[in-house]
C-alpha cells in the first residue's frame, strides 16, 4: 500500500472505502489491490485469504458484486464498513 493510501485510510476510513467500493465495481484489478499492502487480509465465504498472492487468486473467483455502504465505523486499519451487497454468491451454486 502506498504511503498516500495509508494516510488516507488513517485520516478518512470513509474514504478508503469508498475507493475500495469503487475499485471493486469496475472490476479494476490493478486499481483494487493497490489498496493493499502483502499483509492484507480478506475473509470470505468463510475462508481467509492472506496477502498480496493469495488475495490475487481469491479475485479471480470473485463474481460482479454491488455494494451499498451504509455506515463505516472505527478508525484507521481497523474501520469497519456496514455495507449491502448484491451480487451472485459462489456459496448458493
Amino acid at each position: 500500500m502506498s504511503e498516500a493510501h495509508r494516510t488516507r485510510m488513517t485520516a478518512d476510513p470513509r474514504a478508503f472505502v469508498d475507493e475500495y467500493v469503487a475499485a471493486a465495481a469496475a472490476a479494476d484489478r490493478a486499481r483494487y489491490l493497490a489498496l493493499f499492502d502483502d499483509n492484507v487480509v480478506v475473509r470470505d465465504e468463510g475462508r481467509t485469504h492472506r496477502g498480496l498472492t493469495e488475495v490475487r487468486r481469491w479475485l479471480d473467483h470473485v463474481p460482479p458484486v454491488e455494494y451499498d455502504v451504509r455506515e463505516v465505523s472505527g478508525t484507521g486499519p481497523s474501520a469497519a464498513p456496514s455495507p449491502r451487497c448484491r451480487g451472485t454468491s459462489p456459496a448458493a451454486r
